[in-house]
């Protein structure tokens, strides 16, 4: 005879702590589900980065295009024995301010037109 709990099929007592089948499963079920929406969260975060990613190349690939047109002008310039002018000293900071922005996630100036 047990005071508390009830005998198992050997005579062991199980203790009172013990949780009824039906409480288990419900907390195996409540379980499931969290890792079911943890797995879509760090699913959906995955995709958030890809995203970022996927932009932050289209930026590096424009900026990388804006890089090569500014040096074919120095060039051309050094070939010709000009100074840049401020329209192309702006370019370069523009730039240089949005490749640093770029890098760091941030918005720039060359940013996708809508």
């Amino acid at each position: 005879m047990a005071a508390k709990g009830s005998e198992g099929t050997a005579g062991v007592v199980a203790s009172s702590s013990s949780l009824p089948a039906t409480q288990e499963g419900s907390h195996a079920r409540k379980y499931t589900a969290l890792c079911i929406k943890s797995r879509e969260a760090r699913e959906k975060e995955d995709e958030v980065i890809l995203a970022r990613v996927a932009t932050v190349r289209d930026r590096e690939e424009r900026l990388a295009a804006i890089v090569t047109d500014l040096r074919k002008m120095e060039a051309q310039r050094r070939a010709a024995g000009a100074h840049p002018t401020d329209a192309e000293l702006a370019a370069y900071v523009i730039l240089r301010e949005s490749a640093d922005a770029a890098l760091e996630g941030l918005p720039t100036l060359f940013g996708p037109m809508e």
